[in-house]
């Protein structure tokens, strides 16, 4: 038996035990940068949220 991911969240700063919406499926969405003119480094990003094994 494989042990439940637990992740530590930044809001609450505890460790939550990860619980998909859909079982055994899970999705992660992850938005790009938008680009109307010319480009520049406000057009650059890393992500946002980055999950760490706890």
């Amino acid at each position: 038996m494989t042990a439940p991911l637990r992740l530590f969240n930044s809001l609450t700063r505890e460790l939550e035990t990860f619980a998909p919406v859909h079982p055994g499926e899970a999705r992660v969405y992850s938005c790009g940068p938008t680009v109307y003119n010319y480009p520049h480094i406000g057009n650059m990003h890393v992500p946002a949220d980055t999950l760490r094994l706890a």
